[in-house]
């Protein structure tokens, strides 16, 4: 199997179902007997049933399966998985890598009160840091602040990767509005304080990737697209980022990317912008 086929077959899989396989796979690899504990933490003497392991590494890996939308009770739930493991003793091998990937998947993806989540993440492990080391962990302060520093950085990356994804919703916005004002059509609905344009003017025919098209060669979307793919198109001649529509749609962005793909090469369209254009041309857009 090629490296195009495996893509294809991954990226077509819903997003529950790509996050789930990795949720297992980090499930799996906590089961590994490697002789390490991972991300030990409490380093306490006593020791904990062998049971114990698998089923915490269970509760910190496997609600990832949701950590796109439900990226705080995702958190919640793996980071309560992680204390009990540490308070116990108990050995959930690299299991632990999945806290890390809870508390990235928080600033990526989290839409609302992340400072909120972030200030609980911190009390709370201030809180399991005393805990432990009043129950007897051996170790020292520098550890404590570097732990939370390992911590800090998937944090980081997810605000970095949050503010790319802004930037790129940002540009899309920005390439459709314009494109609309030059083709004569009415401003979309999010800035309604904007200048009427010149509805009465004849719009030029759609660009695609086969040549110029009149709108009487366009196909009626209606008969190509599914109901969903539809409504993306007509969010799409609004102006919306990908973002913007997954927000209206309450789906994830990586799912609307599929939608905007299949759209796209149903309809003989190049990018975001022929769509807008096509949704407008063609009395789609709402």
């Amino acid at each position: 199997m090629t490296r195009s086929r495996i893509e294809a077959l991954w990226g077509g899989l819903p997003v529950v179902a790509r996050d789930g396989i990795i949720a297992l796979l980090l499930f799996g690899i906590s089961l590994v007997p490697l002789g390490v504990r991972g991300l030990e933490l409490g380093e306490l003497s006593r020791t904990a049933p062998a049971w114990t392991g698998p089923a915490f590494a269970a509760v910190i890996t496997l609600p990832l399966t949701l950590r796109r939308f439900v990226p705080a009770l995702a958190l919640a739930l793996s980071g309560a998985g992680y204390a009990a493991s540490e308070l116990t003793a108990a050995n959930v091998g690299l299991g632990g890598l999945g806290l890390l990937l809870a508390i990235y998947s928080v600033a990526a993806f989290q839409r609302r009160y992340r400072a909120w989540v972030g200030a609980a993440v911190a009390i709370g492990y201030v809180a399991l840091a005393i805990t432990l080391s009043r129950s007897g962990s051996t170790q020292a302060l520098l550890d404590w602040f570097t732990f939370a520093a390992v911590l800090a950085l998937p944090w980081i990356l997810g605000e970095l990767v949050r503010r790319r994804r802004a930037q790129d919703d940002q540009r899309q916005r920005l390439l459709v509005e314009e494109a609309l004002r030059k083709a004569g059509f009415a401003p979309t609905a999010q800035h309604p304080d904007a200048a009427p344009a010149d509805t009465d003017a004849a719009p030029p025919p759609i660009a695609t990737g086969m040549g110029e098209v009149s709108p009487r060669a366009e196909p009626a979307a209606s008969d190509i697209l599914t109901a969903r793919e539809f409504e993306v198109l007509q969010l799409l001649a609004r102006g919306l980022s990908n973002s913007e529509i997954a927000s209206e749609m309450f789906v994830t962005r990586e799912t609307v990317k599929t939608y905007v793909s299949r759209l796209l090469s149903k309809l003989g369209l190049r990018d975001r912008t022929q769509a807008a254009l096509f949704a407008h041309r063609n009395g789609i857009a709402e």
